[in-house]
């Protein structure tokens, strides 16, 4: 967003990114003790290019669309087709079963989905993308927490510590 965007944001604010970042990659600790492999590193690299790119593309979107909410509404709405095209190509009849089946469930969470991306471009076109973009990956300890409660994964150390060190990059982003 800076080099792309000229996006900036203050020092305070890069301070809560960097605690952020360092937060979130705390919790693969336990899983490089566990002997992470080279390529299990790179497909994560990759993804997160992939994340930044759409996330740069659509924060950039909303704000030259001059109105968030429809910006969103036209992206989910567009990728609708050539989605269940392709699925439907691909697995025919069965797919239709399956999708009567799971219909309430499927439209429940794609608006879920719509609400949670939109208030999240919504915010890109107040505040800094770079920021906006950063709390929005505070959301990997909320799965983390879910994963504790409901599925009763354990509460590790290292675990604690990245919640600690995100909140305290949120905390310092709000501040800045």
């Amino acid at each position: 967003a800076l080099l792309l965007l000229g996006n900036h944001i203050s020092l305070t604010g890069w301070g809560g990114v960097l605690l952020l970042c360092l937060g979130i990659l705390t919790l693969t600790l336990e899983h490089v003790h566990k002997g992470a492999r080279a390529a299990d590193i790179l497909i994560c690299l990759r993804t997160s290019l992939v994340i930044a790119g759409y996330t740069l593309a659509d924060g950039y979107g909303a704000r030259a669309s001059g109105n968030g909410v429809s910006y969103t509404c036209w992206i989910f709405f567009l990728n609708i087709f050539p989605i269940h095209a392709y699925v439907l190509w691909r697995h025919g009849g069965t797919y239709i079963s399956y999708l009567r089946k799971r219909a309430a469930t499927g439209l429940f969470g794609g608006l879920c989905g719509l609400g949670s991306y939109g208030i999240a471009l919504w915010a890109m076109t107040l505040a800094p993308i770079a920021l906006v973009a950063a709390l929005r990956e505070t959301s990997v300890i909320f799965g983390m927490l879910l994963a504790v409660i409901f599925l009763h994964e354990r509460l590790s150390r290292s675990r604690i510590m990245a919640i600690l060190i995100v909140m305290g990059g949120a905390m310092l982003i709000r501040l800045g």
